[in-house]
């Protein structure tokens, strides 16, 4: 077991330097005219994030073609658009959060009206890398529609309104809109990540089913478990307040069904995430991406 976590310590490590090392490369330097946005987008998209998107892609890409060089500009692309997520999410008007990844978040260093700017910088940002950057051509479009789409008011912005009105009680506390919310607000981008790899890597229709819904149960399973982190887990660990869900009045599971109800819940959507990818020959790192995410701290 030991041994295990080591080995995927190390495969994190490499990815995630791989994927560092092309954000900065392809956000705008500083110093370029006006500095401070670029200051803002630079701050919320280098400031260590687990890159848990970019790795999902890369991995399924390699997986199926055994390497992922040609994933490269869509996976940074992912990284990006969930940085805007972020920097959006935490703005006062919507969660007014001044913590993430253990540092100020952007609008408590930059400002609101920055903070602002930068999200949707960064997020513009990721369609150019992908536009400029992402080959072969013909796939190109693919990768744009997948991406666009997880992102549209059918998915992230959707669930993102949807969570708004269920804490303003301007939306049922039941199962079926908590369903909505973590399928849109989280599981959507997580699924994207791994339908791109596979489209990046030309899989067949069947392999694309597969891995898009192994995508969306691995997606609803890491929402769940970051729901009862909020309850469970620590500052320290997490690098963001606990105990926010309940205080904003979120619908979540834990407050649904309970805690214990909740873990029972993560651990069928672990079963049916696992069956989605169980036959494939080299799965081995993307299996112990998909345990380390459902069975994290952090």
């Amino acid at each position: 077991r030991k041994k295990r976590m080591s080995s995927l310590l190390t495969l994190l490590e490499s990815y995630q330097n791989i994927i560092n090392d092309r954000i900065d490369n392809y956000l705008p330097i500083q110093s370029k005219l006006p500095p401070v946005i670029h200051d803002a987008m630079r701050y919320s998209a280098l400031n260590g994030g687990k890159r848990i998107r970019p790795i999902l892609m890369l991995e399924t890409c390699r997986m199926l073609t055994g390497e992922y060089y040609q994933a490269i500009p869509s996976a940074i692309a992912i990284e990006l658009a969930h940085c805007f997520t972020l920097v959006h999410d935490d703005l006062p008007s919507i969660d007014n959060d001044d913590l993430r990844r253990g540092k100020a978040t952007n609008h408590k260093i930059y400002g609101e009206a920055m903070a602002l700017l930068a999200g949707d910088a960064l997020v513009i940002e990721a369609f150019r890398i992908i536009s400029q950057h992402q080959k072969p051509l013909d796939i190109t479009p693919k990768v744009i529609l997948e991406l666009s789409n997880s992102l549209s008011s059918n998915g992230v912005i959707g669930g993102q309104v949807a969570d708004i009105l269920a804490e303003r009680e301007a939306l049922a506390h039941d199962i079926a809109s908590l369903e909505f919310i973590h399928t849109n607000k989280t599981a959507r981008l997580i699924q994207a990540a791994i339908t791109i790899g596979a489209i990046i890597a030309n899989a067949s229709y069947d392999d694309l089913t597969k891995l898009s819904k192994a995508g969306l149960y691995l997606g609803l399973a890491f929402q769940i478990k970051d729901d009862i982190l909020d309850i469970e887990g620590n500052v320290a660990d997490l690098g963001k307040n606990i105990g926010r869900d309940q205080e904003l009045g979120k619908l979540t599971y834990p407050k649904l069904i309970g805690i214990d109800e909740s873990k029972k819940k993560l651990d069928k959507l672990r079963i049916k995430a696992f069956k989605q990818i169980e036959d494939y020959q080299n799965a081995e790192n993307l299996k112990l991406i998909f345990n380390f995410l459902i069975n994290r701290n952090h």
